[in-house]
């Protein structure tokens, strides 16, 4: 008796086991998805070669895909205009995108970011 319910159990062990394969190449994928992304967000932030804060951003993306530029003010410790600037040329350069429609207290998305997430 104690042999058939060894067997009768082994599909369904293996069917589990394929399901948690399943779930981490499905998150490694993801994770190369975002890796590839921040790179070229780096490089497409940094335009002129040089580290600037439009770079810092872009490269906290994969973390922070969702921000403000009050929040990117108190994060990298720089003045509103400074973080504001930053955030536009992000947006000049398809990187983020405003959600709101408001002119103030806006929020500024990366929709590829959102997307890999989603997935």
């Amino acid at each position: 008796r104690r042999v058939e319910l060894v067997d009768e159990a082994e599909p369904r062990a293996q069917g589990s086991l394929d399901g948690i394969r399943a779930q981490a190449e499905a998150s490694a994928s993801k994770i190369t998805e975002l890796l590839t992304f921040q790179q070229h967000a780096i490089a497409k932030a940094r335009g002129s070669g040089r580290r600037n804060l439009s770079v810092d951003i872009a490269s906290d993306l994969i973390e922070r895909p969702v921000l403000t530029v009050s929040a990117a003010k108190r994060q990298y410790d720089v003045s509103f205009p400074a973080a504001n600037n930053a955030v536009a040329r992000l947006v000049e350069l398809g990187l983020l995108t405003e959600i709101t429609g408001k002119d103030h207290d806006r929020v500024f998305r990366s929709d590829q970011v959102v997307r890999i997430l989603e997935k």
